[in-house]
């Protein structure tokens, strides 16, 4: 077992033992595939970089995705149809990149807190619904919080023990 938030696959083809992830209620099987992993709060989001994935989430039949497509589903959400994936931003963080499209706030913050040593969150839920869309490298996350307060109706206060965006 591995607990972690995101993780690549580049998988070969073994139909006698198909290599297999858990996350989120459901479970991803490749089939012979490179494919990314983010987990977030809100369910798991998988994007196929080359090859197929199947999703399986009881109770629903599973999904097959091929190169471009992306799913989302989790334990409470159920899971989305596939659709076209932003193949970008989910490679970027393999280069030292984050890169949003139009991405509410509360999903930047949990990604960007990944990489920060200090707490971040959001207080209220008044700004977690607005969206971002940028290019940020990983080893200057504070970038993106300046990008925040210059774009978005949002304050950004440092306090001794966290970092706190309302």
């Amino acid at each position: 077992d591995c607990l972690l938030s995101r993780g690549l696959g580049d998988v070969y083809k073994r139909q006698a033992r198909p290599f297999r992830v858990s996350a989120g209620g459901g479970e991803i099987v490749a089939l012979g595939t490179r494919f990314d992993v983010d987990m977030r709060r809100s369910g798991v989001a998988v994007t196929v970089l080359g090859g197929t994935v199947e999703i399986r989430q009881a109770p629903d039949r599973p999904a097959q995705l091929t190169a471009g497509q992306q799913i989302l589903f989790g334990a409470d959400t159920g899971r989305t149809p596939p659709r076209p994936a932003d193949l970008e931003e989910a490679e970027a963080w393999q280069t030292g990149r984050l890169v949003f499209s139009e991405r509410p706030l509360s999903d930047i913050v949990e990604a960007i807190a990944r990489y920060r040593r200090r707490p971040l969150f959001i207080a209220g839920s008044s700004v977690g619904h607005l969206r971002l869309t940028g290019a940020f490298d990983l080893d200057d996350t504070d970038k993106v919080l300046t990008a925040m307060t210059e774009t978005l109706p949002v304050k950004v206060v440092d306090l001794p023990f966290a970092t706190v965006i309302y």
